[in-house]
């Protein structure tokens, strides 16, 4: 099925991003972030943009507006396939970090997202790893430890020399009607994620559309450059426990608590990341 047959532009953000991949095969575009930033919600509105009122119900993912996580497992949402035989998969994945879930229960969901990059790492013939969208809740009045330790664990997913696959976009525009309330917010991200945007990541500054965020995860794809989990769990074959993701979930819980807990996580994550 022909993307441009179902939704007809004069000019496709997808067209040109698609041209530097193969022909024939499926460009996975994970959307990450912590629980309730509105991941499913972004996949949907992409969804309903690509085709429109002839959408099905059975197509879309669920939602619950909610701050706990309520994606449990990785799925994947298809876009339309080009003429030239490629066709862009959203993948909707578990949250991060809960902020309400337990630390076993938060490396279970983590560990999940870890597991599926490593699958893509062995499907390279038939699908290939775009870029990364993350996306942030634009509503909350302030960062929370939660977002601190989410960042830090993309960082893990990801090493710092596959950040630059990643894009950052944000959430719940629409809750904010004051635009420098919106000015301020975005000044304060954009610094907030500086450690990344340096690494090449691309801060999404103006309120897009999903499907042009999409558009520029897609012009991400690196091509023979495996995030820093692939190669630690396909190529130097390390179980989930002994990446440097997975060590952050290997201590006792009765080993942290409160505040010093997430200085100490925080410390340990960038001492592995950055050395």
């Amino acid at each position: 099925m022909d993307t441009s047959a179902l939704n007809p532009r004069a000019e496709d953000p997808f067209r040109k991003a698609l041209e530097k991949y193969p022909e024939n095969v499926d460009i996975l575009i994970p959307v990450i972030g912590r629980s309730g930033v509105g991941k499913s919600e972004f996949i949907n509105a992409v969804l309903r943009e690509e085709y429109g009122q002839g959408i099905k119900s059975e197509q879309l993912m669920d939602v619950q507006h909610t701050l706990r996580r309520c994606t449990v497992d990785v799925r994947l949402a298809e876009l339309g396939r080009t003429s030239e035989g490629r066709r862009v998969v959203l993948v909707d994945t578990p949250g991060l970090i809960d902020g309400l879930d337990s630390r076993e229960n938060e490396g279970l969901h983590v560990e999940k997202v870890a597991n599926w990059f490593k699958e893509v790492y062995r499907t390279q013939d038939s699908a290939v790893l775009g870029g990364i969208i993350y996306l942030h809740n634009l509503a909350h009045d302030t960062l929370h430890h939660e977002d601190r330790q989410s960042l830090l664990i993309l960082k893990a997913l990801c090493g710092v020399k596959s950040l630059c696959r990643v894009v950052v976009a944000t959430t719940r525009w629409d809750t904010i009607k004051d635009e420098a309330s919106i000015t301020w917010k975005l000044r304060d991200l954009e610094e907030f994620y500086g450690s990344i945007i340096k690494e090449g990541a691309t801060f999404v500054k103006e309120n897009r559309t999903a499907r042009e965020i999409v558009a520029m995860a897609v012009a991400k794809y690196t091509p023979g450059a495996p995030l820093q989990i692939q190669q630690e769990m396909n190529e130097k074959h390390s179980s989930f426990s002994k990446t440097t993701v997975g060590s952050f979930y290997r201590e006792p819980a009765n080993l942290k608590s409160g505040f010093n807990a997430i200085h100490t996580l925080t410390r340990r994550m960038l001492a592995s990341l950055f050395g």
